[in-house]
């Protein structure tokens, strides 16, 4: 049951249920191994390809919103709700003539 798995190195030995009353936390859960403090680090190291990716994921989530805010823009627009503005309509030459006197 507490075979070593063969990847692991050499000096690494599977803990055995009676050695997890030597784990504990403390309330800001920190964890602890015998009392002693396990030091725990989130570190997060980036190849470049990896950061040119972050990047444009970053301005492709950025420009879903800005697209995302357009459309509701749009949409509450055509319902007459006008609080995120409201785009500027065309208008038509032949709109501002009186009827019956177009092409003049």
């Amino acid at each position: 049951m507490n075979e070593k798995p063969a990847h692991w190195p050499g000096d690494v030995e599977p803990l055995v249920l009676e050695e997890f009353e030597k784990l504990g936390r403390d309330p800001e859960n920190r964890l602890f191994w015998d009392g002693k403090h396990l030091v725990t680090r989130n570190q997060y190291i980036f190849t470049w390809p990896q950061k040119i990716l972050a990047f444009l994921a970053a301005l492709a989530s950025i420009a879903t919103v800005a697209t995302g805010v357009n459309n509701a823009s749009v949409f509450m627009c055509a319902r007459g709700i006008a609080w995120l503005g409201c785009p500027a309509l065309p208008v038509a030459a032949n709109a501002t003539s009186p009827p019956g006197q177009q092409g003049r």
